[in-house]
This record gives structure tokens, sequence and C-alpha cells, in this order.
């Protein structure tokens, strides 16, 4: 299977062994990632381009490298965690490739070619700090771009399936566009908006605010829309 691959890391995970390398070599549609099971390699779908290194990070498998998760923006990059069913990307990603990663008092440190992380500038190295506390707590993370002209994209994270109710604000309080409302799975997903009301109107340039109601309370997040 891997005959025109190039194989850049493997990992022991669980018991289970894994490969990384070129999405595009791998003969597995395309998967940069596949796990070995019996006398065959399985691919594990839903990350693209280019993987560079493997690793557990509390029994977990992380992949770090010049990717993008199935879902969100390919220009955001960030290590990616497999949680046993998906790809979930860490936060907001980074503007950049990770090249290495690893652990120290209960936070995951990455490097890489990247001057952004999470939405702030982070020049080559940056910490992710939400190892545990993602395990049990929502998370909303910094919309991108910001400020925008047409369209945002607003990554979140749930722990477990629930309620999630995400709308934007006026600067006087008025809920204007209602962006997301029903029951979501666990795991990451993104809220997107188009600069307009709930009547397809566009709406003028100014400040808003995204809210986003979730189990465990309600997180916002404020952003610029320029005309």
């Amino acid at each position: 299977y891997y005959s025109e691959a190039i194989v850049r890391d493997l990992s022991v995970v669980g018991g289970q062994l894994f490969a990384a390398g070129e999405a595009v070599a791998m003969n597995l549609g395309g998967s940069p990632v596949a796990r070995r099971s019996g006398d065959y390699w399985e691919p594990l779908g839903g990350l693209f381009g280019q993987v560079w290194r493997l690793g557990s990070v509390s029994g977990q498998l992380f992949a770090s490298g010049d990717l993008h998760v199935a879902g969100n923006s390919a220009s955001s990059h960030s290590l990616a965690r497999w949680n046993g069913r998906a790809w979930e990307q860490l936060g907001s990603g980074t503007n950049g490739a990770v090249a290495t990663f690893a652990v120290l008092g209960g936070a995951v440190y990455m490097g890489g070619s990247f001057s952004e992380a999470g939405g702030k500038a982070s020049y080559a190295i940056a910490r992710w700090d939400g190892r545990h506390a993602s395990e049990g707590v929502p998370s909303f993370q910094a919309p991108r771009p910001n400020p925008f002209r047409s369209s945002m994209t607003l990554p979140y994270t749930i722990p477990a399936a629930g309620m999630v109710r995400i709308a934007v604000y006026d600067v006087r309080g008025r809920a204007i566009a209602l962006l997301e409302e029903g029951v979501r799975t666990p795991g990451t997903h993104a809220a997107t908006w188009n600069g307009r009301d709930d009547s397809g109107r566009l709406s003028p340039s100014g400040i808003y605010f995204i809210r986003a109601s979730m189990s465990g309370g309600e997180r916002s997040r404020k952003v610029v829309l320029l005309r």
C-alpha cells in the first residue's frame, strides 16, 4: 500500500500502529494518516494535507504538519486530534504549518512556520491549554477573519451532545441574525455569518457581537464588519 508513499512518521497509540505521510501518495483515498488493521491499512479520513509527526497525548493520537481538518478553512492549520471517530482541530488553529509538538504541565506546545495562533500574534511557538478543559467545557474560538467584509467563520467545540444557539447582536443588544440553533454532536463545528440579517439585508459597517448559548453557559465574541 505504500509503494509510492513518503511515510514521515510512525506511532503506536493504544496498542495500534499508525503511519503518516503525504496525502496524495498513500493509495488510501488521499488520507495522510492510516491505521494498521489486521493485514490491511485503514485510512483515517477527514484530514487533508501533509502530516509530519504523530504522537500520543494522554492516550490520544495527535498529528501535526501542513494540514487542515474537514469542515474547517483550508487556510487554518493546527495540530489535529483523533477522537476515535473523526479528526478534531484544536481551537481556531494557526496560520501556518505545525512541525512538532510537546506536552508540558497539562498544555500542548507546538512549533512551526506560523505567525498567528488562535487569532493572536504567536511567532513559531504557541501553546494550547485546552487539553483538559475541553474534555468538559465547551469552547468558542476567535472568529476568522476579523475584521471581515463578506463572510466569517466561528469555530466552536462541545464535549457532549447538546443544544447550541448562536446569534448576532448589534451594539444596541438587538438580535439581527440567527446562525445556528439545534442539537449538535460532540466535537468541533463552525458557524458562519455572511454579514446579512435574518431578512437577507446587508448589515452596515460596525461592531457586532456573536453570542453562543451552549450547555455550560454563554460565550460571546466581538466582530467588526467593514463595507
